[in-house]
């Protein structure tokens, strides 16, 4: 268990929701949470099995002592439980989280607690108990949890807890709590061995190591090993006896286009967009023009799998009936290309003629068109 780290300042006006940036449709998230759920802790059961043991006693023996020491036990249980009780009765938790994050990692987030009246433990919902941090201070401080699955994350469901200053109740609610910011969490990076295409040049401007350069004949050199099979010039091979391959330059610059294919959710999507994400880096160090071609579901936010909720939260609108539409576009930078995929949905895209290379990725292997 950690403790969040104070943080000296922080700007008084908190940032609001924002438009989204690339036309889709924002859904009203609503803050709420579930009803308080108490729990007694085993120190609690030895105190009220002390006022249990008075009582028989003072039954046995009419003494004033036990009846007394019974009461006050009690009383002190109660009392606990209250104070437990109380410091939950109305949970303000605002965040402030970073725009982009990449799934598999960790997220910091900034986190404050309003209106604190115990010390509270606050743990994202879900098998992540490692992972809970104590609120000590009403003034922000930060917290560093795991990321979310890929997608855009409009909340996190963050389990509260307070315990009695005995120690002798504890004090459970679930929380949703909206992002100020829609937070874009990317796939990782999967590195993949990709054969090597006849890169054909689709328009002019030299770029450095695209293999584009077959039209400017530069000369002749002996085989190594690993050299395409194309580049074997056999007439200089017959003639020096051995394998001779020729060299060449190019006047053009390559593009290629990424084709995302995940028809449905699951452990195997995500693989095939950290794939995707891979070989858009990939080319784009080699100088090449990359274009990614994704299907979007517009309106339909990919909520967070961080645990169910105690009980019914508020829930979100539903999303307005629209068909996912096929969305094409340059992305050569790393920024760029996270943040495609992480609104990458799920569908067949409608692909349009290309003078350049395809690649198409799917859940079931890739493939040059």
């Amino acid at each position: 268990m950690a403790t969040v780290t104070p943080q000296p300042t922080l700007a008084p006006a908190w940032p609001g929701a924002r438009p989204d940036d690339d036309g889709h449709e924002l859904l009203p998230i609503l803050p709420g949470a579930s009803p308080r759920v108490v729990r007694s802790r085993p120190m609690a059961w030895a105190v009220v099995a002390v006022a249990a043991a008075a009582i028989v006693a003072w039954l046995a023996t009419k003494s004033a002592p036990s009846v007394l020491l019974a009461v006050a036990l009690l009383l002190v249980v109660v009392h606990d439980g209250a104070l437990s009780f109380r410091a939950l009765a109305d949970p303000s938790i605002e965040l402030r989280n970073p725009p982009d994050a990449v799934a598999g990692g960790h997220v910091t987030y900034l986190v404050r607690a309003n209106r604190l009246r115990r010390p509270l433990l606050i743990l994202p919902a879900g098998p992540f108990r490692q992972h809970a941090v104590l609120v000590e201070h009403d003034g922000p401080g930060m917290i560093t949890l795991p990321a979310p699955p890929r997608g855009v994350v409009r909340y996190l469901v963050l389990d509260l807890i307070s315990t009695s200053p005995l120690g002798l109740i504890e004090t459970q609610r679930r929380a949703l709590v909206p992002l100020p910011v829609p937070m874009l969490v990317a796939p990782p990076l999967l590195a993949h061995t990709v054969d090597d295409p006849l890169a054909k040049p689709v328009g002019f401007g030299e770029v450095d190591r695209a293999p584009s350069g077959d039209e400017l004949f530069r000369g002749i050199r002996d085989y190594v090993r690993g050299d395409p099979r194309r580049k074997i010039h056999w007439a200089a091979t017959a003639r020096h006896r051995q394998l001779m391959v020729k060299e060449t330059d190019g006047s053009g610059s390559v593009a290629i286009r990424i084709v995302l294919v995940n028809p449905l959710p699951g452990p195997a999507a995500e693989v095939a967009a950290g794939r995707a994400a891979w070989l858009a880096e990939s080319c784009a160090q080699q100088g090449w023009a990359v274009h990614l071609v994704t299907v979007e579901n517009p309106g339909e936010p990919v909520l967070p799998g961080l645990g169910r909720p105690l009980t019914p939260l508020p829930r979100l609108l539903p999303p307005p009936a629209r068909p996912p539409r096929t969305v094409s576009r340059k992305a050569t930078q790393r920024m760029d290309v996270a943040r495609r995929l992480s609104r990458a949905g799920y569908g067949e895209p409608v692909l349009e003629p290309w003078r350049g290379l395809t690649r198409v990725v799917t859940p079931a292997g890739d493939r040059w068109l």
